[in-house]
Parts: C-alpha cells; sequence; structure tokens
C-alpha cells in the first residue's frame, strides 16, 4: 500500500518540512526573540560610542579581477563616511589588474603587489600589517559597497564586546541564475543568521562583507589549510568565545555566478570549505550551544534536504509514478512564494525569475553538498582555489549611485 503522504496537500507538508526544516526553526527563534527585545528594550541602554571616534580600514584582496575592481573601489571611495584607509593587495594578477589600480594611488589608496600568488589569506594578512585603524573592512573585489556601509557598521562596534561584525549580502542582478541565489540570500540572511546572531552561534561572517577588530584579527591571524578564510575564521573566533554579531543595515552586493556551470564550481569550491572546516573543528561538537546545537544540526539537515531533493523523486518514479507531478508541483509553489516574498523584500523584478531558476539550482546545490561530504570523508576533497565568470559591475554601480540613502 502506498503511504499516504507520497499524495495530496500531506506530500505539500512532507516537501516544506524536508527542505525547511532548519529554516522554520530558525524563524521560530527569530520570532521569540523579536518579542522578547520589544518587551526589553526600555529596560536595556543603547551602547555609549566611545569618547575616541573608531577608525576603519577598507581591505580588498584582488586576483586576476580587472574587470570589476574599479567600480569595486569605486563604491568604497564613495562612502558617506569615508574609511580612514583603503588598501588593495594585487596577488600577483597577470590580465592587467595592477594597471588598473596604480590609477587609484593619487586619490589616497594604498596598493600593494605580491610577488607571487599566495592566495586570498596571504593577501589579507599582507594588508593587515599596513593596517593603522581599530577596524577594519573586508570585501571581495568584483563586489560594490552601499555607500552606507561605513556608516552602518561602526555603531555596531559601540558594545566593546563585539570582535566582528557580519553585514547584509545580495546579488547583482545579471542573469536568471543569479535571480535563484538573491531568494537564497533572503532565507540564509534574514531568517537563518539573524536567528543565529540571536542563539549566538554564527556558522560564517560572510568574506564579502564582514568587519573585525584589527587586534583580534591580528591576535588570531589567519590559517591556510582552508579553501576560503570566512568559514574557518568565523569558527576559530566562536571557538575563542568571542562575541560575534550581524548588521543587516551593512549592504554588500556581490557579483553572483552568472551561469548554471560558475554556479556548480563555486558551490563545489564553497561547501568543500564547509566540510573541510566542520571536519578541522570536530573538537568543538558538544561543547556550548554553537557546537551542541548548530554545526550538528546544520550539517544534518543539509545532508537529509539533500537526500530528500534527490532521492525522493526517484523513490515516487519507481513506487507511485502518479505522484510525481505532485511532488513537483508543491515545490514549484514553494518556490514562487519565496519568490513573491522576494519581490516584496527587494522590490527586484529579476527574482521572479527564481520561479525557473531555483529547480536546477537546487538539484546542483543538493548534489555537490552530498559529493563534497563523500570526498572529505575520504580525504580526497581536491581543494582549490577556482577563478569563476565575472560580469561588469559598473553599470549596476552607477544604478546605486543615484538611488536615495537609507533612512
Amino acid at each position: 500500500m502506498i503511504p499516504s503522504f507520497s499524495e495530496g496537500p500531506a506530500l505539500g507538508v512532507l516537501v516544506l518540512l524536508a527542505t525547511s526544516g532548519l529554516t522554520l526553526f530558525h524563524l521560530l527563534v527569530v520570532a521569540i526573540v523579536a518579542s522578547v527585545r520589544k518587551l526589553r528594550r526600555r529596560a536595556q541602554p543603547q551602547p555609549r560610542p566611545p569618547e575616541k571616534p573608531l577608525k576603519l580600514a577598507f581591505v580588498v584582496a584582488v586576483y586576476n579581477d580587472a574587470l570589476t575592481i574599479g567600480p569595486c573601489i569605486d563604491s568604497i571611495l564613495a562612502q558617506s563616511r569615508r574609511p580612514d584607509q583603503i588598501i588593495v593587495v594585487d596577488d600577483a594578477s597577470t590580465d592587467g589588474t595592477f594597471e588598473v589600480l596604480k590609477k587609484y594611488r593619487p586619490k589616497g589608496v594604498q596598493v600593494v603587489r605580491m610577488e607571487a600568488n599566495g592566495g586570498k589569506t596571504r593577501a589579507l594578512e599582507k594588508a593587515l600589517t599596513l593596517v593603522r585603524t581599530d577596524l577594519v573592512a573586508v570585501t571581495d573585489a568584483d563586489s560594490i559597497v552601499h555607500r552606507d556601509y561605513v556608516k552602518e557598521i561602526i555603531p555596531s562596534f559601540h558594545d566593546r564586546k563585539v570582535a566582528a561584525v557580519g553585514g547584509a549580502v545580495e546579488s547583482i542582478p545579471h542573469t536568471w541564475v543569479t535571480a535563484a541565489r538573491q531568494v537564497e540570500y533572503l532565507i540564509t540572511l534574514k531568517v537563518d543568521r539573524k536567528a543565529e546572531d540571536a542563539m549566538g552561534t554564527l556558522i560564517v561572517l560572510p568574506g564579502v562583507s564582514s568587519t573585525y577588530r584589527v587586534s583580534v584579527l591580528r591576535k588570531l591571524g589567519f590559517e591556510h589549510d582552508t579553501i576560503a578564510e570566512d568559514f574557518d575564521l568565523t569558527f576559530r573566533m566562536q571557538k575563542a568565545g568571542l562575541k560575534l554579531a550581524m548588521n543587516p543595515r551593512a549592504l554588500v552586493y556581490t557579483s553572483d555566478p552568472p551561469t548554471l556551470k560558475a554556479y556548480h564550481r563555486q558551490l563545489t569550491r564553497w561547501y568543500t570549505d564547509l566540510w573541510i572546516t566542520v571536519r578541522k573543528h570536530r573538537s568543538m561538537w558538544g561543547k556550548k550551544l554553537f557546537g551542541a546545537v548548530e554545526v550538528p544540526w546544520l550539517a544534518l539537515n543539509m545532508v537529509a534536504y539533500s537526500l530528500f531533493v534527490i532521492g525522493f523523486p526517484i523513490y515516487l518514479l519507481v513506487v507511485n509514478p502518479r505522484a510525481l507531478p505532485g511532488f513537483f508541483f508543491w515545490e514549484f509553489v514553494a518556490d514562487a512564494g519565496f519568490a513573491l516574498v522576494a519581490f516584496a523584500v527587494y522590490r527586484r523584478r529579476d527574482v521572479l525569475w527564481s520561479v525557473v531558476s531555483r529547480f536546477p539550482t537546487r538539484i546542483i546545490a543538493r548534489w555537490v553538498t552530498l559529493t563534497t561530504l563523500a570526498r572529505v570523508l575520504v580525504g580526497r576533497p581536491g581543494m582549490a582555489w577556482t577563478k569563476l565568470e565575472r560580469r561588469r559591475t559598473d553599470a549596476f554601480l552607477a544604478r546605486q549611485a543615484s538611488e536615495p540613502a537609507q533612512t
């Protein structure tokens, strides 16, 4: 006899729980915390600014990004509260990036060129030796920093216990594929990270939009045994018992993969690094809330979600083929719902394309989750930093400059 969950509304409930179980839990956390904070807001005084204003440096590591580094630096120079330092480290580019960078020296940008390509973390290490400020903000060379980023991020450090703050991330609209990524940002940043922030269990401060106390960053330093620095550095700060936070008003727009092939390559890099970092810091599991709850649940949710998305349609095809249209219908309903919510939040028409693009990107993401986990478990992760396809960002920067400031 065919189980009842393979058809009808019960199938829709199953799809929702299997694909969004952790997010639903995080939604509950966000709702509870928002209610508690509303009740306690009057009793808790806001942190007072330090007597001496905090100074901030912006740091960008760049490698073969001649197409996008100019608009990135222009967005930093155009800040409503200009950074006290801007440092760009060229990691031995071969495409003319350094020629672009030299044009910014007269504008006060410190440009450094590495003798040999050593990777992002080594470029950031070099930049850190030049920083002369209290705070250091890090972004990527293919990104556009919102003009109010510095103004919004500095007050987050009025709480002297805060060691690092992650900002918000939005996808620069390019194609139907980047539309799907923007919906993912809606879920991860406005729900998952917000809940993790409330619980003190932040998994990652995004490498494209994070600011650190210089003293903390110099004490911890960078390690070079993972693919990217953001997961590993966040785990190490959690391990050190440091206070981390998120600020959704500190915004950076990032260039996400414009094609399915590039999307696959980026996720392979991201998820390989996630599993390597989780394995590296496995001693944290079972210690405090971060290790005892969030990391194991995240890993379990990712694996279960992936097995469901890939395996359940095969199960239906074998056991009850007539239920397959219902399965895809409920997935479409969920995608349409997220697209409408994203449109209401961001007022971007491009996100409506996610109704179409979230199906192939979801399959890619779930497949990559399982394959990268398998490779890490057998000790053959295939660690490599690969350059991704880029699109021009100068037109987007011009549009942002014409929009009204945040209120």
